[in-house]
């Protein structure tokens, strides 16, 4: 079999099918304070549902008793005059049902999810961080507390401390009540002006670390669809501070448009951050979500295809291949075949490779990108490609 040209596959897809693989937000929603309280713990359950969750044969009987009227059918109207009775708040994903804690189960740093200093609201991130890490003390604050059983209101105080290497501006440290433990409090709504500002105030050669890379490939046939995944050792971070971050001159900017991408693991231990999003897009962009939202940086596509092509050709790989047959009327019943493809030699996921160090005096410059919506015409030639064996060709309008 032979090895596949990332840059080439992704730069020809569909847009339409284009499935987004990490779901990013510019700007955070105004939302109550209990609201992110219940946040922890949705995010949790959805996660194991998908994961590990398989929908019984026959799913639970809800009692009508006990669920407020709705209009939804099969569902009790209440009587004339009937009160009727909230039940406890739950969460309920599919045909799993989950209840939320009480306020006595919940930690100092779940129960007062909120600090304001200036005009600044941090937000916890439910991480500890030892006082190793803790440079000085800034200021006291009030927190509130919302216990969304009882309708009450809680307050407390919060000592605020700067972390070392993080600027006030990105997070804090904060010491809620009695408690002895610190707790970070990040920024969602920080955006800088540069790269060089982003790399700055979060010190980031110091406190990132960059894992595997990803590349999703998703291919659709009149009897099924696939997803390629295409994974790549882990490598030395140099590689992308070398060949990504080097100009800290250039804006942090707006990317709407859907987009494929490279995608690499990305960890910021100091202040809780596991395997969030870093992308490098074809088109000349990077897109992190580093603090929450969405921050974008223009590098040019020369760099972003160098790196891509800098992947395929030093860095081992292997490929996971699930396939979804349909049913005739078009829907998709379930995972029908999952196979994992070539392992190119030296492949390690557990550590870093042994490929040679980026040389920016060797050409590994790939043919320049252009979106497929820039391109002209109204119609454009897809290959549908799944192990090297060409099952269709069609027309796309």
């Amino acid at each position: 079999m032979k090895k596949e040209n990332i840059s080439e596959i992704i730069s020809g897809i569909d847009e339409k099918f284009i499935e987004e693989s990490a779901n990013i937000k510019k700007k955070p929603s105004a939302i109550k304070k209990y609201v992110g309280i219940a946040a922890c713990f949705i995010v949790a359950a959805v996660a194991g549902v998908f994961v590990f969750y398989e929908a019984p044969d026959t799913p639970p009987t809800l009692n009508p008793e006990n669920t407020t009227a709705l209009s939804g059918e099969g569902e009790r109207a209440p009587e004339s005059g009937e009160t009727v009775t909230e039940p406890a708040i739950e969460t309920v994903t599919g045909t799993e049902m989950m209840i939320m804690p009480t306020w006595d189960a919940l930690t100092i740093s779940e129960k007062f999810m909120e600090i304001t200093l200036g005009d600044i609201t941090y937000t916890s991130k439910v991480k500890k961080i030892s006082e190793d890490n803790i440079l000085s003390f800034i200021s006291q604050e009030q927190m509130t507390g919302y216990d969304i059983y009882e309708d009450k209101n809680y307050t407390e105080t919060g000592k605020i401390y700067s972390i070392k290497h993080i600027s006030e501006k990105c997070a804090v440290a904060v010491r809620i009540g009695s408690d002895e433990d610190f707790y970070v409090f990040t920024n969602s709504w920080y955006s800088p002006d540069t790269l060089g500002d982003f790399i700055n105030d979060l010190d980031l050669k110091s406190t990132v670390r960059f894992g595997k890379g990803f590349a999703d490939i998703y291919e659709y046939a009149d009897t099924y669809s696939s997803h390629k995944r295409i994974i790549y050792a882990d490598f030395d971070d140099s590689i992308i501070w070398d060949m990504l971050l080097d100009d800290t001159s250039v804006k942090n900017t707006e990317y709407n448009r859907p987009y494929d991408r490279i995608s690499i693991e990305t960890d910021v231990p100091l202040l809780g951050y596991k395997n969030i999003n870093f992308s490098v897009t074809p088109d000349g962009y990077i897109i992190t979500n580093i603090l929450d939202t969405q921050k974008v940086f223009y590098v040019g596509s020369e760099k972003t295809n160098a790196f891509i092509k800098y992947l395929e050709d030093n860095i081992p790989s292997k490929e996971e291949v699930t396939v979804y047959e349909k049913n005739p009327d078009g829907t998709i019943p379930g995972k029908s075949e999952e196979v994992t493809g070539e392992i190119t030699p030296g492949y390690d996921p557990g550590g870093v490779n042994t490929a040679p160090p980026y040389n920016p005096e060797d050409s590994v410059t790939s043919p320049a990108f252009t979106p497929e919506w820039e391109q002209t015409g109204n119609t454009a030639e897809k290959t549908t490609v799944i192990y090297d064996a060409v099952v269709e060709a069609e027309t796309v309008n």
